[in-house]
């Protein structure tokens, strides 16, 4: 895989299904603008190598998604790591988790009443922004809103540069 990094990896995109064959943090070119994905592993018994990306990647200059069908299983230092949280389906259990690891200010029932007002139409998603506390909690990418669920002003918006809502 390292070859194939070597060769193509830097003008273009590599796939691999398996943790072992794939290139470590140290390969990355810090020059280059790296994004990195990784799409469902939490089967994988061994993120080292996946936690390593995460705890090392910012200094390589890459962006590290980690899609994850559970936030309850997901390795804490993978969660502890990410700058932004993308929820679709959550379970009643792992609300909790995530309240007590992202935000003590929200009780269950008011975290669980925010998600839902976010999760209303088809493909809806909540997003919690673990960088800037003033934006939160938004409903998709670009809606900020209070912890109230309601939508924070255009004022807001334009102070913190964020395009109009429409």
């Amino acid at each position: 895989m390292l070859e194939l990094y070597e060769t193509f990896g830097k003008k273009g995109t590599l796939f691999s299904s398996d943790t072992k064959e794939f290139i470590t943090v140290d390969d990355l070119d810090p020059s280059c603008k790296n994004v990195v994905v990784f799409d469902d592993c939490m089967t994988d018994k061994d993120q080292k190598s996946i936690e390593d990306f995460f705890i090392r990647g910012r200094k390589k200059n890459a962006s590290i998604i980690y899609l994850s069908q559970s936030y309850y299983r997901t390795p804490i230092v993978i969660r502890k790591n990410c700058n932004y949280l993308i929820f679709f389906n959550l379970q009643p259990r792992e609300i909790q988790q995530i309240i007590r690891e992202i935000d003590g200010s929200l009780t269950k029932e008011e975290f669980s009443k925010l998600y839902k007002k976010c999760m209303q139409q088809p493909y809806d998603f909540f997003m919690v922004d673990l960088v800037n506390p003033t934006l939160r909690f938004r409903k998709k990418y670009f809606i900020p809103i209070n912890k109230d669920g309601r939508v924070l002003t255009e004022d807001l918006r334009v102070q913190k540069k964020l395009p109009p809502l429409s």
